[in-house]
């Protein structure tokens, strides 16, 4: 598994007990304090780029998988708001045009150029822009913001010992984020697939008046940047799971209005 800040989660054990080792690319990680890990000395410092972390050798571990509960986000929420953001997000502060370059930044000219033609439709469709969104009440935001950040000990939600960095932004992202890194499915980049049924949010559904403009808006961002994440991990510049979103998007294709 890997993070969008280029971080890989690799999960395993030994006479130990249950751990995960981290390989920080960037160093951006920021220590969750939870209580649960112990920083396996023998293994590295907080210094080194690959470290591992344990839980007490009674404990047991397991990695989620996607649709869980909303109440994990709850329990998300509350950990990330213990801990000091940076600031504002990078997005309302250089530009939501710009996160296909920070998010990715080897990505192809095609795919930057398509992204920033994106955001603009999206700004013009759905009357979005940096300085609204600022002015929305904010709460700590992390990009990563779905299962991915969390572990079962004993059953029960635990925090990752390091995360991404903490930024702040409007209350609803971290709501809109979650529900797209844990229901989205695509696109599906397969020829005999209706392009309606290529994105998929397999069990989420929204009440049919659940969502202002202005929030659809903000979703299909998101649901932008969630591509750019797994583009990002499996390094391909040419984002062609990216590009077919836009591509669908352009045709008049939209998720959110189809779901049940």
């Amino acid at each position: 598994m890997r993070l969008s800040n280029g971080t890989s989660i690799l999960y395993g054990s030994d006479s130990l007990g249950h751990a995960i080792v981290l390989d920080c690319i960037d160093g951006t990680s920021t220590l969750s304090h939870s209580p649960e890990w112990k920083l396996d000395v023998e293994s590295g410092s907080p210094e080194d780029r690959r470290r591992c972390w344990r839980i007490p050798l009674e404990k047991t571990l397991e990695r989620l998988t996607n649709q869980c509960p909303e109440d994990f986000l709850l329990f998300l929420q509350q950990e990330i708001g213990k801990l000091s953001p940076e600031g504002l997000h990078p997005a309302l502060i250089n530009g939501l045009e710009m996160e296909a370059e920070r998010l990715f930044p080897k990505i192809s000219k095609e795919g930057k150029n398509q992204f920033k033609s994106f955001i603009s439709l999206l700004k013009n469709s759905y009357q979005i822009d940096e300085e609204q969104e600022c002015s929305k009440l904010m709460s700590n935001f992390v990009d990563d913001i779905g299962p991915t950040l969390l572990v079962l000990i004993d059953q029960k939600p635990s925090i990752l010992p390091e995360i991404p960095s903490i930024y702040l932004a409007p209350n609803d992202w971290s709501l809109t984020m979650w529900r797209i890194n844990n229901h989205m499915v695509g696109p599906l980049l397969v020829e005999d697939v209706e392009d309606q049924d290529k994105i998929q949010f397999l069990g989420l559904s929204f009440a049919s008046d659940e969502l202002s403009e202005r929030q659809k808006g903000i979703y299909y961002f998101h649901m932008a940047r969630f591509i750019l994440f797994f583009e990002a991990w499996i390094e391909n510049p040419d984002v062609p799971h990216l590009l077919e979103f836009i591509r669908l998007f352009r045709k008049g294709v939209r998720f959110l209005e189809k779901l049940p």
